[in-house]
């Protein structure tokens, strides 16, 4: 099992994928290879109720999304999705990785 539980949500198929990104990318150069960038902001913050289903999609085949759940986990970031994970799921990863 990873040292980081929130891997589980990361697409296994895409995991090799993503390490060899993470190899090669600086930490602060994750951002300008995210999908995200390429679309419309508010897509990222929907309002209260709103579908995450089309940010979820882009999110999953995102080369950066396990850093850009880091961040977002290790910056307690409380809005908007981040690495594919809305803000109260982010929240029951942190919960669940405490509790183990």
């Amino acid at each position: 099992m990873s040292s980081r539980p929130y891997l589980q949500f990361v697409d296994p198929a895409a995991e090799e994928a993503l390490a060899l990104v993470a190899a090669e990318t600086e930490p602060e150069d994750w951002r300008a290879r995210a999908l995200c960038a390429e679309v419309d902001g508010d897509l990222w913050f929907p309002t209260k109720g709103g579908s995450v289903k089309e940010p979820k999609r882009i999110c999953r085949v995102c080369p950066v999304q396990e850093p850009c759940l880091e961040y977002a986990l290790e910056n307690d970031i409380h809005h908007g999705l981040w690495g594919g994970l809305s803000p109260e799921e982010r929240w029951r990863l942190k919960r669940g990785a405490k509790a183990a």
